[in-house]
């Protein structure tokens, strides 16, 4: 998997998607931190994609974070999407005036064509 890594960043790739096991990712972190070492790949060349498990993990983030261009932990946010869901629909142009596109977007999204 590893050879495939690094062919894949000669040719510009810079991200990559895991869905492992920790363990899993953790022995895939350890051959990419040998390919660093080893001049196979940049220090940071990759930028990883992962499951909120590793959000929870933060020790092995530090591991392995001086040989990834970045982490980008996907958590699960439904709390969070219904608060902003109440949020927004109680948006209107003369309520959110820190946005130059919002009364444009609104008047497509709500149909209405006018202002309010």
């Amino acid at each position: 998997m590893v050879e495939q890594l690094i062919e894949k960043a000669a040719g510009g790739a810079r991200g990559l998607a895991l869905f492992l096991t920790l363990e899993d990712t953790r022995v895939l972190l350890r051959a990419v931190q040998r390919a660093v070492v080893t001049s196979r790949l940049l220090r940071h060349q990759l930028v990883l994609l992962a499951p909120s498990t590793w959000g929870n993990n933060k020790e092995m983030l530090q591991e392995f974070e001086g040989d990834l261009g970045g982490v980008l932990v996907l958590r699960d946010g439904q709390r969070d999407v219904r608060d902003f869901i109440a949020h927004y629909r109680l948006l209107t142009p003369e309520k959110n005036t820190r946005n130059p596109w919002f009364t444009q977007y609104w008047r497509q999204v709500s149909g209405t064509g006018t202002k309010a």
